[in-house]
């Protein structure tokens, strides 16, 4: 949860609204879905405290992106929310080296 709550405090210090965190379907998980001006914003959280396996910004594989759009859409349907109203899916990265006392966080878009 450590990595979720650095990507929180990171999204409501740019203005972000958290609607809903770890949302669970048959599909899959969404880590955080947030809100601003009026678009929902859909993020997958990694973090990483050594780069022995790869930065956070490789966590993602083909088949997880998959999983990801899927429960997106599942979302989308339940909560009665259209596409248009969606900006897409991102990744924050997060990463910290034992020598960094502060994280270097990235948001990346993974479209959607």
């Amino acid at each position: 949860m450590l990595g979720e709550d650095i990507a929180i405090k990171h999204l409501l210090s740019k203005g972000f609204r958290i609607v809903e965190r770890n949302f669970h379907s048959k599909f899959g998980e969404i880590d955080i879905i947030a809100q601003k001006g009026g678009f929902y914003y859909f993020f997958e959280v990694k973090y990483r405290t050594t780069a022995k396996w790869g930065g956070a910004e490789e966590g993602v594989s083909s088949i997880k992106r998959l999983r990801l759009y899927s429960t997106i859409n599942y979302w989308l349907m339940k909560n009665y929310v259209v596409e248009e109203c969606v900006s897409g899916l991102y990744l924050i990265a997060i990463n910290q080296n034992s020598r960094s006392k502060k994280p270097l966080v990235k948001c990346l878009n993974m479209g959607l």
